[in-house]
């Protein structure tokens, strides 16, 4: 009986322990399916979605959490144009109403997606779309801001040159804009909100910069440079008493103020220069000068022998001058020297007294009695001013008279100064003949004959560098 007892108790003892253990099992089951059932509908610890805590939460929650934090507050920043030209940022604020009707709402697919990875390391955030967003009440909204709308915006402009009426050049200050496309700016928009990014920078997509400003460095170099070129005074001196002034009333038609590299002034320079040769050619085309016994009378000085203006000099001495800002007075640059400055020593010929001097260092050394050409016959000796071709002794002279018949002359001194013109003596003239009306019907062929010995001492002193003036008094 005893023995008995003990194997019921023992196989009742059994029995409790299989119970236990099996239900240990299904407890153990049972706590992994919850936490498994758990782990699938609920985020994982230290699980961050748009930077908000969604630790332990259900999608759902998740969702509610993340449009509550994110979308609190919506700002645009925009850049508005100011009336003294300068610009400044702007902030727009949306309303909780407004914002309603963004229609905004989370993705749930996107959060599933988190969820069913267990671990946001896994995904690819870049570009990541966390949300729905109405297209066209963002569009609507946006159509609202003034600095969105074409008729409200400003066009950069850049610092400029411009001359005043003081013929001064100055710049005209830049303008900051804040010119931007619309669509561009919507396009921003839906990109930033639906990556829960609810500070949207316009003023990254806007135009608001000018390309130069006031300070530029090549600008206030070209104003300076361009202020020196005005400044500039140069007043020309003529031969006739006349003045020629290059100041800021031609000059500022020279500046191009639209370039920002210094001008070429050497094509400028170059068309001023040729106005200026003919001015010049003109004043020069005479001289004052001091007959001997009557005064001063006027000769007209031929091209050959007249002083023209050196181009190429004058060029380089301008372009000096215009860039230093000179002001002066003074005669142009010339390629010889006026016959006036060479004479002291010269020879002076009146056709109508039939008078010759010759004057050396100043002084008469000559006195000459002359016959010049004949002016009954056409063989007039023309007048103006000369330089001695070459002398030559014992030549013979040849031409032809007006009945046609052929001369031959043999002169002791030979001075031509014209071509076929010269000085000579004339050894078939006597001394009689050189009277003031001799040229008149018994002149010369044209040139200027001359007693012996004064042609012998005419001779000794003439040379090539002397001028010959020749005038009818």
């Amino acid at each position: 009986m005893r023995q008995n007892r003990k194997r019921r108790r023992r196989k009742q003892n059994a029995g409790k322990i299989v119970a236990l253990i099996l239900a240990i099992i299904f407890l153990s089951f049972y706590i992994v399916y919850k936490v498994v059932q758990y782990h699938n509908t609920h985020f994982s610890k230290d699980t961050y979605i748009m930077e908000v805590d969604c630790s332990g939460l259900t999608i759902e929650e998740a969702k509610e959490k993340i449009q509550e934090q994110v979308f609190s507050k919506i700002t645009f920043q925009v850049i508005a144009s100011k009336e003294d030209g300068t610009v400044a940022k702007k902030e727009y604020t949306v309303n909780q109403e407004q914002m309603q009707s963004f229609e905004i709402e989370v993705s749930t697919d996107k959060l599933t997606e988190i969820l069913n990875q267990h671990s946001l390391e896994e995904i690819d955030t870049n570009d990541t779309q966390y949300f729905f967003v109405n297209e066209k009440k963002v569009q609507e909204y946006l159509s609202t801001i003034p600095e969105l709308q074409k008729e409200k915006q400003v066009i950069p402009q850049d610092a400029y040159l411009q001359i005043g009426d003081d013929l001064q050049v100055k710049i005209v200050p830049e303008v900051y804009g804040n010119e931007l496309d619309f669509n561009q700016a919507c396009k921003l928009a839906m990109q930033s909100l639906k990556n829960g990014n609810t500070e949207i920078d316009f003023t990254v997509i806007t135009n608001k910069v000018p390309k130069v400003t006031s300070k530029d460095t090549k600008l206030v170099e070209k104003q300076n440079w361009c202020n020196t070129i005005l400044s500039s005074s140069i007043c020309f001196k003529l031969s006739n008493g006349e003045t020629i002034t290059l100041d800021k009333a031609i000059t500022k038609d020279w500046l191009n103020l639209e370039s920002m590299e210094q001008d070429d002034l050497s094509s400028r320079i170059e068309e001023f220069l040729q106005e200026l040769k003919q001015q010049v050619n003109k004043a020069n085309s005479s001289m004052q000068f001091e007959a001997t016994g009557i005064g001063t009378i006027k000769i007209g000085v031929g091209s050959f022998v007249r002083a023209q203006l050196d181009i190429e000099a004058e060029k380089i001495q301008l372009m000096k001058e215009l860039q230093s800002g000179i002001n002066c007075e003074r005669v142009p640059n010339y390629t010889k020297p006026f016959i006036s400055d060479l004479l002291y020593d010269y020879v002076e010929l009146d056709i109508t007294r039939q008078m010759l001097w010759l004057y050396k260092d100043g002084i008469c050394i000559l006195e000459a009695r002359v016959v010049t050409g004949n002016v009954a016959n056409g063989h007039v000796t023309p007048t103006g001013i000369y330089f001695l071709m070459y002398k030559d002794r014992n030549v013979p002279l040849t031409g032809y008279n007006n009945d046609g018949s052929r001369y031959c002359s043999i002169v002791e001194y030979w001075m031509p100064f014209y071509p076929d013109i010269g000085f000579h003596d004339a050894n078939w003239r006597s001394n009689a003949e050189y009277v003031p009306t001799s040229y008149l019907h018994n002149g010369s062929h044209g040139c200027v004959n001359m007693i012996l010995e004064d042609a012998a001492v005419l001779y000794q002193n003439i040379n090539t560098s002397m001028p010959i003036i020749i005038y009818k008094s």
